[in-house]
């Protein structure tokens, strides 16, 4: 008698930001051991927004998808970029939102209606496109710390440190630093086991060196019990940055 374990009704199955504790695990350790208790299971590789409602890019709702369009355009503008080019994705069709809850700035910032005459919504997200129609996501572009010149992705610095035994949280964001416009500085949980010290926070700094460019590497590390988490779940990254910039005004 297969059990619920065995998930033998499963058919897809996909990953999502979630409000409950899980155990810290990678995207590819999540979809190994799924794929172990449900081999008939199919992995669907997604890219949702919750301004459009559902994913965009691939959907097991296949009709649904087919009446939404994405394409790559200049950062802040409306002209579409040939493929190979990075630059922001929009997305049109009736799934995106009819606006921003009072807040009319932050709708025309949003939503904006191209050359085609269909309103497009503006994502903020970096992505490419190849030759072959395959979207490539890149990074939240309001999350891009640009230090020393160079473009520093904080996806990439919490993947690394999320390697480390001793880290069980980590938000990366940048603060404002007069020689290098911004620098990296990690806010991190650690597991009970392991303990708060200057010397932990440089074992960490070092960590990242060696896997990272100098440039993407933390300067700083702060440690925390807990970090804040929007409504969905996710780490809030703007509550990070607004405590660090309230801490500096005062």
């Amino acid at each position: 008698m297969p059990t619920r374990r065995d998930r033998p009704w499963l058919r897809y199955y996909g990953a999502a930001p979630a409000g409950l504790d899980y155990p810290r695990v990678t995207l590819y350790e999540a979809v190994a051991a799924t794929a172990q208790r449900s081999p008939q299971a199919s992995a669907w590789d997604f890219f949702g927004t919750t301004a459009t409602y559902r994913e965009l890019l691939a959907s097991i709702d296949a009709a649904a998808a087919a009446l939404m369009d994405a394409k790559i355009c200049r950062r802040g503008k409306t002209d579409e970029l040939p493929p190979g080019e990075e630059g922001e994705i929009c997305i049109s069709g009736p799934a995106v939102m009819a606006g921003c809850l009072d807040d009319a700035q932050a709708t025309a910032e949003t939503l904006k209606v191209h050359a085609d005459g269909r309103i497009w919504l503006h994502t903020g997200d970096r992505v490419r496109r190849d030759e072959d129609g395959f979207f490539y996501f890149t990074v939240r572009a309001k999350r891009m710390i640009k230090s020393s010149g160079f473009n520093v992705y904080p996806a990439q610095v919490e993947s690394v440190l999320y390697q480390h035994p001793a880290v069980l949280d980590a938000c990366v964001i940048g603060v404002p630093d007069e020689a290098q416009v911004e620098r990296v500085e990690a806010v991190v949980v650690l597991k009970g086991a392991a303990q708060e010290s200057d010397a932990t926070a440089q074992a960490l700094i070092e960590f990242c060196r060696e896997r990272l460019i100098k440039w993407s590497c933390p300067r700083e590390i702060e440690f925390r019990r807990e970090l804040p988490k929007t409504r969905v779940g996710t780490i809030d990254f703007k509550a990070l940055v607004a405590e660090h910039a309230a801490r500096s005004k005062g």
